[in-house]
């Protein structure tokens, strides 16, 4: 009902770095449903409890 859901793919060779990958694609995805809340005025925290566009480029 008040969920929106989306899909994210990988299309790569057989031997990619799949972890890497994964990781990759877990953060976009999480990017992505920041903006998304923003966007909607909702609050939103990651698996993480952090923003993951506040802690972009944190190493």
């Amino acid at each position: 009902p008040n969920h929106v859901g989306g899909t994210i793919c990988v299309v790569g060779p057989t031997r990619m770095d799949y972890a890497e990958a994964i990781s990759g694609v877990r953060y976009l995805s999480s990017v992505m449903s920041q903006l998304v809340a923003d966007m909607l005025g909702v609050s939103y925290t990651s698996q993480t409890g952090q923003s993951p566009i506040s802690s972009y480029g944190e190493n």
